[in-house]
């Protein structure tokens, strides 16, 4: 485990496109993250630049590499976390049913 200064710098953003009610994106810059189980109604592509990341998805635990995508399937419970020594940028693409 890596020892991370709790005074971290996070930033985190949420938008939703002005003309397109049915997608919204999520940014987080950050050293890490501890995101408990749980789920959205949309389906979600995401992705983290700088580090691996652990996923657990269907009841397994994987190791996503950076650069990789991942791809949540609406209603699917999830749950993610890192820690790394430096920030890296996580980017989440929201698309609800209705546009599917």
């Amino acid at each position: 485990m890596i020892n991370i200064n709790k005074n971290t710098y996070q930033e985190r953003r949420v938008w939703q496109p002005q003309h397109i009610k049915n997608i919204e994106i999520a940014y987080r810059n950050s050293s890490c993250f501890n995101l408990p189980a749980h789920f959205h109604e949309e389906l979600e592509i995401t992705l983290m630049q700088g580090s691996n990341w652990n996923f657990g998805y269907r009841g397994e635990k994987f190791t996503v590499p950076p650069f990789s995508f991942t791809l949540i399937q609406p209603g699917e419970a999830h749950k993610a976390s890192f820690e790394s020594l430096f920030n890296c940028r996580f980017y989440g693409l929201r698309i609800k049913t209705a546009l599917l």
